[in-house]
């Protein structure tokens, strides 16, 4: 069945010396409210940072396809991506 399992967004982010990120994560339109996606700077020196995001299953239930948009949070620091990847 389409849509039975939630999804994992995968981000890979420059590391920019930046504390922390956060946006709202939003299907079809919908925003995700159980949390928002926050990227919290290491305590290393790292080139590369890797983050996930899972959306819940209450909001793919049934689809075959969904539309993500990710929206900035006032006062976080924006992010980049160098890519993205989702997993169900």
């Amino acid at each position: 069945m389409p849509g039975s399992f939630g999804l994992n967004i995968w981000v890979m982010d420059k590391d920019t010396n930046v504390v922390a990120t956060s946006d709202n994560v939003c299907v079809d339109g919908k925003e995700v409210k159980e949390i928002p996606w926050i990227i919290s700077k290491n305590n290393y020196d790292a080139v590369w940072i890797d983050n996930d995001f899972e959306i819940p299953v209450a909001y793919t239930k049934g689809k075959y396809s969904i539309i993500t948009k990710l929206k900035h949070i006032n006062n976080y620091n924006d992010w980049t991506a160098f890519s993205y990847n989702v997993f169900s």
